[in-house]
């Protein structure tokens, strides 16, 4: 069986002017459903993208994505399919190309829901990268509604009580100030004025001895062991 690899052939420019590399998993290339034409095929449409960006003619660039696309779906790889969407959403932001990108995140997003559901935390840098796009077209309203599904979608996977719901709380009530909705920032200003954490578990602490009685010093408090991802918010 032919089998093709390419770990990572595209370089783009990253959201605040840093490098980027667009990274074309292999899995696409390796997968059975791939043949050896369509291999071939799409290697060149990545490295056709890669010589038009490289310069600056961002809608030749933009045909080669849209291409190595068509042959990304036939390979039935949807996971590379949504990476590669994703990446060239943040291409055609960068250059400008705002309609493109919402439809790519779109496109991306489309996928995963169907995959994952409509409300998985796995979602949020989709919609986070949308919510980038609606404020640098200065789209308050739509940055906001995007904001707010992401609240949602955090409060039901981490609780009401975590660092992911505390910064998009924060993050909302930023987008309202920009929009100059005063009164819906200052209902989130209360909430987060009010928002205490819960009192951190008591960990590996042994009890005092009770004069008299039995010893408490055996007794242990563990804290359990969860992880999440933490979404920080930079601003400009």
């Amino acid at each position: 069986m032919f089998q093709l690899g390419i770990f990572q052939v595209l370089r783009l420019p990253s959201r605040r002017n840093a490098p980027l590399c667009l990274k074309m998993l292999a899995c696409a290339l390796l997968a059975p459903a791939v043949a050896p034409a369509q291999s071939t095929a799409l290697l060149r449409a990545y490295q056709d993208f890669e010589s038009a960006q490289a310069a600056h003619k961002v809608a030749d660039a933009l045909r080669y994505g849209d291409e190595a696309v068509k042959l990304t779906e036939g390979g039935g790889d949807p996971q590379s399919l949504v990476e590669l969407l994703r990446n060239l959403g943040d291409f055609a932001a960068q250059a400008g190309e705002d309609e493109a990108a919402a439809q790519y995140y779109g496109r991306a997003l489309g996928l995963q829901e169907s995959a994952l559901g409509p409300d998985h935390p796995d979602l949020v840098p989709l919609l986070t990268a949308l919510v980038e796009l609606h404020l640098k077209d200065k789209h308050f309203s739509d940055a906001a509604t995007v904001e707010r599904r992401i609240l949602s979608i955090e409060r039901q996977a981490y609780g009401e009580h975590h660092e992911n719901v505390l910064a998009t709380l924060n993050k909302l009530r930023e987008i309202y100030r920009s929009g100059g909705d005063k009164a819906a920032a200052a209902r989130i200003d209360a909430h987060v004025q009010a928002w205490t954490p819960p009192p951190a578990p008591i960990v590996e602490r042994g009890l005092p001895p009770v004069p008299g009685g039995s010893v408490g010093g055996n007794r242990r408090y563990k804290q359990s062991q969860g992880f999440a991802t933490v979404r920080v918010f930079y601003g400009t």
